[in-house]
This record gives structure tokens, C-alpha cells and sequence, in this order.
């Protein structure tokens, strides 16, 4: 799988998250960056 590819699915499925889940990722996200 190319990495355009995986960062397509990455955001679809980030997408389809709850708000509240999208915060946890990125309070998680932000931490790991």
C-alpha cells in the first residue's frame, strides 16, 4: 500500500469519528508530535 493510499483511508476513517473521539486522538496525536 503507498502512503498516499494509507493517508486516504487514515482520513476517511478519521472522518467518520465522534467529536469527542476526534479530541482524544487529537490530544494523543499532539502529544505524540
Amino acid at each position: 500500500m503507498k502512503d498516499g493510499e494509507r493517508w486516504e483511508l487514515l482520513q476517511r476513517a478519521y472522518n467518520n469519528m465522534d467529536d469527542d473521539i476526534k479530541k482524544e486522538f487529537d490530544d494523543r496525536f499532539a502529544a505524540v508530535l
